[in-house]
């Protein structure tokens, strides 16, 4: 995963919810929707497809002048965009099913915001992230071709530890759904790093 530009680390959780978006479209078809984003913000935005698709197209759109903020027209079947926004409002997501061998595909796309930045080994960051009660919300922590073991920590508002990996990976993954609203604390500890430093991501969806 190419993890692009890195700017300054940013808290979690502060901008609207976006809602997950997915749908059935046959080859060559496509669908739009609607999310919206927050100015500062940095948002990642991954689509996937079932088997029968082999390549999935998503491009993020001005809906004003319907100019481009940020495509994937790879060929593949998981585009991956990341991106910050320079002014808050709506933006439109179009998802375009390239390839499809069956009658129709289905599709999925999530769109989550993103913090990140970089370490040394054996160094940690923390993160301020804002949870909301009954909301079930996922973590995945992402590191460049330089690391081998990230791991993530997310603690209470007391301090007390909720949820972590810890595994010897490089993609952990934190599943959370708060008792009560509140902020908690999330750290990152870049527990491998062949070349100093390396790039780290963590990336909030609301599932």
């Amino acid at each position: 995963m190419s993890l692009g530009s890195v700017g300054p680390q940013t808290d979690l959780g502060t901008a609207p919810l976006n809602n997950i978006q997915e749908g059935v479209l046959r080859a060559d078809g496509e669908a739009l929707f609607s999310i919206y984003v927050v100015e500062g913000v940095s948002y990642a935005i991954e689509g996937k497809c079932d088997a029968d698709c082999t390549d999935l197209d998503l491009t993020v759109l001005n809906p004003t002048s319907q100019t481009v903020v940020t495509r994937d027209i790879e060929l593949d079947a998981i585009p991956i965009l990341r991106f910050e926004a320079n002014r808050s409002g709506v933006l439109d997501v179009r998802v375009a099913m390239a390839r499809c061998a069956a009658a129709s595909c289905s599709w999925r796309v999530e769109t989550g915001e993103m913090s990140s930045g970089m370490l040394p080994a054996a160094e940690t960051a923390v993160v301020n992230v804002f949870l909301r009660q009954g909301t079930a919300y996922r973590f995945e922590g992402h590191c460049d071709s330089d690391c081998g073991d990230i791991d993530l920590t997310l603690r209470n508002p007391s301090g007390i530890t909720v949820e972590d990996d810890v595994l010897p990976d490089d993609f952990p993954v934190l599943l959370h759904e708060p008792e009560r609203t509140g902020r908690f604390l999330l750290e990152v500890t870049m527990a491998s790093c062949d070349v100093e430093p390396c790039i780290w991501a963590v990336i909030l969806y609301a599932e």
